[in-house]
């Protein structure tokens, strides 16, 4: 489960940085790799991300990139598929939307032919055994390429032999190929209306057979020895008997669109879907039963590959790892029914437990044997815990409790509850026993075997108080209760911290690391500092929700496993045990809700079975349910930043001068990722450091200054954060505004002493002053838009700092520039009508007297503004044919550059002339980033090259000394 670095070796094919990228396809080579040490590595695994493909070795565990490769060089083109050749050819296919090209599958791996770029888009691609390729297109023609080799085959060239047009002219959304002949090569094509078309091309263009069973498109086919798997835009997975074209079952088991489908080993079938989880199904007796489904919790799901018990995965948003799969197939549940419904139990070990009925009696059952405890009867055992250590059981009612030696069932031991208060709860920390009345009285006790309860101390923590978690560390008991507070008792005075989980149930507390973590009903995890033998008063470091991938609303437990610390917890009727250290989901099970009684256990392995494994036992309508889970082990190859649209990215530079960038998206998160400039061969280029989910709605705009960096989002959320020497950042100020907008660009600025320029969606400008505390309340706020006359929406806004004056520039939807000379003087502005379109980018700069903005529209439009004291020049360049979504001065070598990026996937550099106010084609290049929204400039102290990093779905990362 431990996440893993990559290392990179011989990258130079690849000139850009790719990263985030769509991972659409995976193959497994049967070459193994015998690096200059000799030593072999045992799996290669192709794995694309976007247009680039890498090359990963396999071993123990272990992923090293040892190529990336752009195939299709400047088309740009996303790879969909990699095909190999018959065996020992060691040739490999690689296809993406309209190009196609053969590799050389070695190492290094080398391209043998040139790319073919066609009309069509291409759908599949099949190697023939005598090497002779046939290609799939999606208006539903096959066709027939010789494959001509020159040069001693160190080069070849594709020939066209044969095309045949079916006669069923469809448009295909899926495909394979079968056969190794011409003449026996079946197609098994999916259509965009739901249809299965079966065809041979070699007998001519009709179609042989047609499945019908879907209702909408065909996302992905899947053939076995004698089945077809189908998945669709109606949610179902339907199994086909390819030898009669019959349908033998289907289900409607996928909560959304299922993406991906591979055949798994031991008769099982793997989808993907788009909300990122995977199911494992079982094909036996000819009937699709549903063993397992696993929250990813990465991104929609695209690619899917099975070896040895390992399920490779690669998602929408760039993540590539590896899950392993349960040799047990799947989740194991049991049914134990009493002759009396079960009200309480207390679970000791998987063959143990003690449970009582609605008739208050006890009973302990081993295995499969039942008993009844004698001598021991409840009229209302309220209070059932055990203790820790699974030594010692409690019961308690509303007159005594009950403690009892599970060792020695016939060692009873009981205590006299106070008449004049009553009982709230009682705790167990190890081998300390709590007792909690409602008049703030706290009695603890000490287990022991040989003399039961030994009363250890008494004291009072207020009637306001009601215990729901207790943890004693080193004589301090520390207690969290049903209001969000935690109590710290030492020597015998309370210390107290309100609003720990924002007024809501704190259900559990532990050491892990020598500090303190809490979780509570608030949905959040808290680390505390407790200093040094808790000698100081508890400070909180960090609050955060347990995962990133899954959403728990309502963590209920922490337990440490393997030097791990796990979170248990629920959302909704769902379960989930999370890995805090990755933040990743390792098992799931639907059990109803947390409101019921629950108990887990941790295993080492299950009959037999090696792995670790979850033992959860829980109460469902009188029935208690037992329930082993597999921890899925993960193993990350290429991690995810986001799992939807990348919206904005900044740079921020620590005050040690190490550089990251930040970026934000739809998901409410904000990714923090170092982005290396050194040939190292044993690191890579980009490395994924930590996400955030401080927002509860999607950021939107992100700007920095040094190693400051404010973000802007939805329910008017506005946070500043601060990077630390050690990379780590600190969030050091929040606002929420009150109105209810989405704050849809921001700008920051160096003035009292940060300051940053607000748009939002109902049309406000805003200028927030953050103070020196730098606190929730430590800012003063300026209305804008209340100087300006006319109403508009502010789509973008930039803030220019020179001296004293603050230069600010804010483009509307009306086509209107507004421009601020001082913005310490809000009266004084003016306004630039500059197109009949909406205003989408905006830059500055400030050049001697003047002021110059360049401007990006919705119509593609540049418009440079040069705005001097009582005149105004402007000139237009139309190159970009979509909406222009950024813009970024640059200056190199003494000349003034514009970096301007589109939606039409383009990136396009302009020199611009100070003294004509005119900007002139350099260059242009085709992104590999699919809606480009955002970009930044990062600047290599190493060797005073600058990389232009753009965002969109995925990120790249151009040097601009390759432009210029």
């Amino acid at each position: 489960m431990a996440k893993q670095v990559c290392s990179k070796q011989n990258c130079s094919s690849v000139d850009h940085l790719y990263a985030f990228s769509p991972v659409l396809s995976l193959y497994l080579s049967d070459n193994s790799l015998t690096l200059e040490n000799n030593s072999t590595l045992d799996k290669v695994v192709y794995a694309s991300n976007g247009s680039v493909l890498n090359r990963f070795c396999l071993k123990n565990g272990t992923a090293i990139i040892t190529q990336q490769i752009c195939p299709f060089k400047q088309k740009n083109s996303c790879i969909f598929g990699i095909v190999p050749s018959p065996a020992n050819e060691k040739r490999l296919a690689i296809y993406g939307e309209k190009s196609l090209v053969l590799y050389h599958d070695d190492y290094p791996c080398r391209p043998i032919s040139p790319t073919n770029s066609f009309k069509e888009w291409i759908q599949m691609v099949h190697f023939l055994s005598n090497g002779n390729l046939v290609v799939l297109f999606g208006c539903n023609a096959a066709a027939l390429f010789h494959v001509k080799w020159l040069n001693s085959q160190n080069t070849a060239e594709l020939k066209e032999i044969v095309r045949v047009q079916s006669k069923h002219k469809a448009v295909l959304s899926h495909a394979i190929m079968f056969g190794t002949e011409w003449e026996n090569l079946k197609t098994f094509v999916g259509t965009a209306f739901g249809d299965i078309l079966i065809s041979m091309p070699a007998q001519g263009s009709s179609v042989l057979h047609r499945l019908s069973s879907h209702t909408g498109m065909i996302f992905g086919l899947c053939l076995t020895d004698k089945n077809l798997f189908s998945i669709s835009d109606d949610r179902k997975l339907v199994m086909w008997d390819i030898e009669n074209y019959v349908l033998v079952d289907h289900v409607y088991g996928h909560s959304t669109r299922p993406f991906a489908v591979c055949q798994g080993t031991n008769g099982i079938v793997i989808t993907g879907c788009k909300d990122s989880y995977i199911y494992i199904w079982s094909t036996k007796s000819s009937k699709l039963s549903l063993l397992q489904n696993i929250a990813l919790g990465r991104g929609s799901v695209r690619s899917l590959l099975v070896f040895e018990n390992v399920l490779l995965v690669g998602t929408e948003t760039g993540f590539f790892g590896s899950i392993s799969l349960s040799q047990s197939n799947g989740i194991k549940s049991f049914r134990f029914m009493h002759d009396v419904a079960i009200r309480n139990f207390c679970c000791i070990s998987p063959e143990l437990l003690y449970f009582i009925d609605d008739n208050g009696e006890l009973y302990k059952k081993w295995g499969k044997a039942v008993n009844k405890v004698p001598g021991l009867k409840f009229c209302k055992a309220e209070f059932v815990s055990v203790s820790n250590c699974r030594k010692f059981m409690t019961i308690a009612d509303l007159q005594c409790c009950w403690l009892i030696d599970i060792g020695n069932e016939l060692e009873v031991s009981q205590v006299e509850l106070e008449t004049n208060a009553r009982l709230l709860s009682c705790h167990w920390s190890s081998d300390n026993f709590f007792l909690f009345y409602s008049n703030g009285t706290v009695k603890h006790f000490i287990a022991s075997a040989s003399a039961g309860l030994l009363k250890e101390a008494e004291f009072n923590i207020g009637m306001k108080h009601c215990a729901s978690a207790v943890l004693v560390v080193k004589g301090n008991v520390i207690i969290g209760t049903k209001k969000g507070k935690i109590l710290f008792v030492q020597h015998g005075q309370v210390q107290s911290i309100s609003n720990a989980h924002n007024k809501e149930t704190v259900t559990d507390l532990i050491i892990y690391h020598h500090n303190l973590y809490s979780v509570g009903r608030d949905g959040k995890i808290c680390k505390w500092d407790c200093g040094k033998d808790f000698s100081t008063r508890i400070k909180l470091v960090e609050s955060e929700r347990p995962s990133q991938t899954v959403a728990i609303e309502w963590p209920c437990k922490l337990l440490i496993y393997g030097n791990s610390l796990y979170i248990a917890g629920f959302h909704g009727a769902v379960f989930y045990l999370v890995k805090h250290d990755t933040g990743q989901c390792v098992c799931q099970f639907t059990c109803g809700g947390g409101h019921r009684n629950w108990e887990i256990l941790m295993l080492e392995k299950w009959k037999g079975f090696e792995g670790q494994y979850c033992y959860l036992r829980f109460i469902n309508k009188g029935c208690l349910i037992e329930t082993v889970l597999k921890l899925n082990e993960m193993t990350v190859f290429m991690p995810n930043a986001h799992i939807s649209t990348i919206t904005a990215i900044c740079c921020l530079v620590s005050k040690s001068g190490n550089s990251t960038v930040m970026t934000s998206s739809f998901d409410t998160t904000i990714a923090i990722s170092s982005i290396s400039n050194e040939h190292d061969n044993k690191k890579s280029p980009l490395s994924m450091l930590y996400r955030f989910r401080a927002h509860t709605s999607s950021v939107y705009s992100l700007s920095s200054l040094r190693n400051y960096a404010v973000s802007a989002g939805g329910k008017s959320e506005l946070c500043l954060w601060s990077l630390q020497q050690d990379q780590s950042l600190l969030k050091v100020g929040q606002i929420r505004l009150d109105s209810d907008c989405r704050l849809i660009s921001v700008s920051l600025y160096s003035l009292k002493p940060l300051s940053s320029i607000v748009s939002g969606s109902d049309g406000r400008l805003l200028m927030v002053n953050w103070l020196d505390k730098f606190d929730n309340t430590a800012y003063k706020m300026l209305e804008l838009h209340g100087y300006v006359a006319k109403q508009y929406l502010y789509t973008k806004v930039c803030a220019i700092k020179e001296s004293e004056q603050v230069t600010v520039f804010a483009v509307t939807t009306a086509g209107v520039l507004v421009f601020w000379p001082d913005i310490t003087a809000p009266s004084n502005f003016s306004e630039y009508f500059l197109e009949k379109a909406g205003l989408s980018a905006v830059d500055g700069k400030n050049q001697g007297l003047s002021s110059v903005a360049v401007v990006g529209s919705e119509s593609g439009c540049i418009t440079s503004v040069k705005i001097s004291v009582g005149s105004v020049d402007t000139d237009r360049t139309y190159w970009h044919g979509a909406t222009c979504t950024d813009l970024k001065f640059f200056t190199k070598s003494g000349n003034t550059y514009v970096i301007s990026t589109s939606i039409d996937c383009r990136l396009a550099i302009f020199q611009y002339d100070d003294s004509s106010n005119k900007l002139t084609f350099c260059r242009a290049v085709t992104l590999n980033v699919a809606d480009p929204s955002s970009i930044c400039l990062l600047k290599d102290s190493t060797d005073d090259d600058t990389t232009i990093v753009v965002v969109g779905f995925g990120l790249q990362g151009i040097q601009i000394s390759t432009l210029l």
